[in-house]
């Protein structure tokens, strides 16, 4: 009876966001609900769930405060000011491509220097600090320099990954597009070396959002889709899926070899629903923490960075099992409700739709395309809410320095012009 009420709930509110936005199918409420939808029906095949009503209300009223937030967006008929995109600079691309590839050489040398074998014990090495370090101690392990231009990076990656779908979908397949290919392919081996999936998730679900939106641009803002356009993208998914899974070992997830491809993915995907609901039944009590350290660790671990606190901030999910599998995912809602409670799911919730239906109210009255590329970047934490908490959580000047990179390198690429003349050169925008 609660997982039925929890699909219904769910399938209504679906409903809802079709009717109040014309039918648009990109928007955050529907696609944070498409995706509590079908983790729900994931978790129902996979394992006999006996779920709890409290477990239910906490996800509907979460839900419901998300889509709130976007109906009030929908009634809001005020203008923006239209931004208008030029050409891409083959120049500053090529300039870009090469910092990225000084990057890569020496973040190969730092990882040699870490972990002072060959350099695949040098990734597990990595990986292994990037797993009990915060982002602000990474700086302890990877020069303060090379760090600030992985993230230029990754900056370049998202941003030239949008220029190149844009490119193909205007079948425009010039040297530019090669430069923008070469562009992705530098920052997916910094992605490799690293030793996170979590990148290739991250960039495939990009990927996805990018061809969706490119698509709508092309057919005049139409919210319709043609069969074999969605076809394709599942069949994208599928491949990013497959790689996600197949790429355990080479980033050092040595554990996960004789697991099924299923029950990596149902885990990963659905176990948050599961473990939700195990903790709802048996709270885990926190001694000794501040209220809303699980939620802004980042936050917290800054202040620490600077003086104001004395200890930084390591939460650390207790490991349930699901199965054969021991994980700690427990969705986004276990973040909110373990340091406010239900009111501060309704209000975090309505802050996080906040966010994501300002960015995708500009994209959609096609006045600020710039902020596809962002948007792109940050629909991670759109998908992956269902697992944990990839936004509040993650709030750092790291997180703003990413997108303040997007930001300028957009800006490099598609403002900067370079004119050649006898014996020197113009830059000008």
């Amino acid at each position: 009876m609660e997982i039925i009420s929890l699909f219904t709930i769910i399938i209504i509110l679906m409903c809802i966001s079709l009717i109040v936005t014309d039918g648009d199918f990109l928007t955050p409420s529907f696609i944070l609900e498409s995706v509590y939808l079908v983790a729900t029906l994931v978790m129902v095949v996979t394992w006999d769930v006996h779920y709890e009503w409290v477990s239910v209300g906490i996800i509907a009223i979460g839900l419901v405060a998300f889509q709130v937030v976007e109906i009030l967006f929908c009634f809001d008929k005020s203008s923006i000011p239209r931004i208008v995109e030029n050409n891409i600079s083959s120049f500053v691309v090529i300039v870009i491509i090469v910092i990225q590839i000084i990057t890569i050489i020496l973040y190969i040398s730092e990882i040699r220097r870490i972990g002072g074998k060959g350099l695949y014990e040098s990734i597990k090495a990595v990986r292994r600090q990037n797993m009990y370090a915060t982002s602000l101690e990474m700086s302890k392990y990877i020069n303060v320099f090379v760090s600030r231009l992985m993230k230029l990076n990754y900056a370049a990656g998202y941003v030239n990954l949008y220029f190149l779908v844009d490119k193909i979908g205007k079948k425009k397949r010039d040297y530019q597009s090669v430069l923008l290919f070469i562009s992705v392919f530098v920052y997916l081996i910094q992605a490799v070396l690293s030793g996170g999936r979590m990148q290739f998730l991250r960039m495939g679900l990009a990927f996805i959002i990018y061809i969706l939106v490119v698509y709508r641009y092309q057919h005049n803002n139409s919210k319709s889709i043609s069969v074999a356009k969605i076809v394709k993208v599942a069949f994208f998914l599928m491949i990013v899926l497959i790689l996600f899974y197949e790429t355990r070992v080479l980033v050092g997830r040595t554990n996960q070899v004789s697991y099924s491809f299923w029950e990596i993915f149902s885990t990963y995907f659905a176990g948050g629903l599961y473990l939700f609901n195990e903790y709802l039944k048996k709270p885990i009590i926190n001694q000794g923490t501040a209220v809303g350290t699980l939620t802004f660790k980042d936050l917290f671990n800054l202040l620490y960075k600077y003086g104001f606190r004395e200890k930084r901030i390591v939460p650390q999910l207790e490991f349930r099992r699901i199965g054969e599998i021991y994980t700690n995912t427990y969705t986004a809602f276990r973040y909110y409700y373990q340091d406010y409670k239900a009111c501060g799911v309704i209000v975090l919730q309505m802050i996080f739709s906040a966010v994501y239906n300002c960015i995708y109210k500009s994209i959609k009255q096609k006045m600020c395309k710039i902020l596809i590329p962002i948007y792109g970047f940050m629909f991670f934490g759109l998908v992956m809410h269902v697992v944990s908490d990839q936004f509040f959580s993650i709030l750092s000047f790291g997180y703003i320095e990413t997108i303040m990179h997007m930001l300028l390198i957009i800006f490099l690429e598609t403002k900067v012009r370079v004119t050649y003349k006898a014996n020197y050169l113009k830059m000008c925008s």
